[in-house]
């Protein structure tokens, strides 16, 4: 849109709704805002709070409507929270966190051997995985999650880890060489006839695998 607001008048748009509005504070956002003269612009989003202090209130000026995370599951709108803390013997002190989570690097430079994940296994598992997946004939569910090219090394799958070690690795976007496969092949007419439960299974399957990983290997 920031980019095509020469295809539209000012006056275009009587109600503007911005979602996800705590981007709001982003230029491209301040640029959208500021060329429209809507008689009324209404935000919405989640996370109203954000980490770097910015206010949206400056450019939304008030506020018609908030509900918080105990208000909604006081009142029924969500499930209520269930949190599970396990305690381990892993010293993250020297750890740098951002007010929400870990830094990457540091979880693999800094903790203790003792319980530090080996980073060749990891890439190890990334790599026989779906080498068992493509020899199967089970098809990724995103297309987007394996990149195979010649010229990717182990240590192509190791920068990926690193940018993101603890998300679900199935959906993780990575690169990976492997000398038993060339490449990674959709078959669109297998992909096409899977119903809800072969997707069901799939990612059952890859729960039950992660399962086993991270109890063979710590």
């Amino acid at each position: 849109m920031a980019q095509n607001l020469d295809e539209f008048k000012p006056e275009e748009f009587g109600y503007v709704i911005i979602d996800e509005c705590h981007h709001g504070t982003a230029n491209t956002y301040k640029k959208v805002l500021a060329y429209f003269k809507p008689e009324f612009t209404l935000g919405l989003t989640a996370t109203p709070d954000r980490m770097d202090g910015e206010n949206l209130l400056e450019i939304f000026k008030n506020v018609a409507h908030k509900l918080d995370l105990k208000t909604a599951v006081e009142i029924g709108e969500l499930v209520p929270i269930r949190c599970i803390r396990i305690k381990t013997n892993i010293d993250l002190s020297t750890v740098r966190i951002n007010g929400i989570k870990y830094n990457s690097q540091d979880l693999f430079e800094h903790m203790d051997e003792n319980g530090r994940v080996k980073l060749e296994d990891i890439v190890d598992y990334f790599i026989d995985f779906y080498t068992a997946r493509k020899n199967k004939g089970l098809v990724v569910e995103k297309k987007s999650s394996i990149f195979c090219k010649e010229g990717y090394t182990r240590k192509d799958v190791e920068r990926n880890i690193l940018m993101n070690p603890f998300k679900r690795f199935e959906d993780m976007r990575f690169m990976k060489r492997s000398r038993e496969i060339e490449y990674v092949e959709f078959n669109r007419h297998i992909f096409k006839k899977l119903t809800l439960e072969d997707i069901a299974w799939i990612k059952s399957h890859c729960d039950k695998k992660l399962e086993e990983y991270y109890k063979n290997r710590f």
